[in-house]
């Protein structure tokens, strides 16, 4: 004699499991746009007036060096210049770094000031500022919690 048990939902039940790990990265990147919204806002707020509309936040997918992880990438972004101009970037840098005699002397560089130029009769260069450093604190703990409330937000979805 043989019995057979039939559960009525389990069709459902492992149609929902499997989507599951989908929904999860969705729910996730989403998360992550979210939390970065503030931070960069408040990022925005700090920066000098000229260079605001450079602070953005790009979601980036399976990149190789994020080992395939979605990751959001926060920060000052370049846009297209012209040959004859010098990039918004560039001098946002300057501004925060400075130049010449007037570098930040707390600031690692990579290429030190060109023999060429240390000797010029106008050698004084551009004040540091460092705004950046300043607009950009605490901004992980920030992150941070708006990524676990924007989860827990959406953490119906993971099921749907």
């Amino acid at each position: 004699m043989s019995y057979s048990i039939r559960i009525e939902g389990l069709d459902d039940c492992l149609q929902k499991l499997d989507k599951c790990p989908i929904n999860a990265m969705k729910m996730t990147e989403e998360a992550m746009k979210e939390a970065a919204r503030p931070v960069v806002k408040k990022i925005r707020a700090g920066m000098p007036k000229e260079f605001r509309r450079l602070i953005k936040s790009k979601l980036v997918k399976g990149e190789r060096r994020l080992g395939g992880n979605p990751a959001i990438i926060m920060g000052a972004f370049k846009g297209k210049v012209p040959d004859n101009e010098v990039s918004d970037w560039s001098k946002m840098y300057w501004k925060n770094y400075g130049t010449l005699k007037h570098r930040d002397p707390s600031h690692e560089f990579v290429f030190p000031i060109k023999k060429a130029t240390r000797n010029r009769r106008n050698n004084e260069g551009q004040s540091h500022e460092n705004f950046f450093d300043a607009a950009i604190q605490g901004w992980e703990q920030m992150a941070y919690e708006g990524f676990l409330a924007a989860i827990k937000r959406r953490q119906d979805e993971l099921f749907k």
